[in-house]
């Protein structure tokens, strides 16, 4: 027989792993419907090599598509941020963003940043995204990592945690 200190353990324990699953939050904006998102811009993400950037937006267009959205090409963005004479760094001004998104026909554009926990290592230590309707320039949804992960896991995580949210969105409505 389990005495109650094995359940308290065994609870801890489960809680433990469940932290770990769930290395990001989402938030979603009381002020905007996120349903009227339906075409995003994917943009570099800020104090990202060329490396990263390039495995986190083809892993971001993956999810994004993955979870019903249709995305920009990422060739179509960098033909217009040529054209604007911007971003000569692959990283666009937040404000330029919301004018080469709206180029691109887009209705929302996913921002962010993220540092490496170590160079050598495809390790997050630190990423924050924003989805940002372009209509009101308001942001729609933030998710933060919280716990250091291999970006292609962070990015995972952070299509089931935006689903989630999503739905349990839908649900409170």
């Amino acid at each position: 027989m389990r005495t109650p200190l094995h359940l308290l353990i065994l609870i801890v324990a489960i809680a433990g792993l469940q932290a770990c699953r769930n290395s990001m939050e989402v938030v979603i904006s009381k002020h905007v419907d996120p349903t009227t998102i339906k075409r995003v811009a994917i943009f570099k993400m800020d104090r990202l090599s060329y490396r990263e950037n390039d495995k986190i937006s083809d892993l971001l267009i993956h999810e994004f598509l993955r979870l019903g959205y249709d995305v920009v090409e990422r060739t179509e963005l960098e033909r217009l941020v040529k054209e604007q004479k911007l971003g000569a760094s692959g990283f666009v001004d937040p404000n330029k963003a919301v004018e080469i998104g709206k180029l691109a026909g887009a209705d929302s554009i996913v921002i962010g940043s993220g540092a490496l926990a170590e160079k050598e290592k495809d390790v997050l230590k630190y990423f924050v995204i924003k989805i940002v309707d372009l209509k009101s320039g308001s942001v729609v949804v933030t998710a933060s990592l919280r716990n250091e992960e291999s970006i292609k896991n962070a990015i995972g995580d952070l299509s089931a945690a935006l689903k989630r949210s999503l739905e349990d969105h839908q649900k409170s409505r």
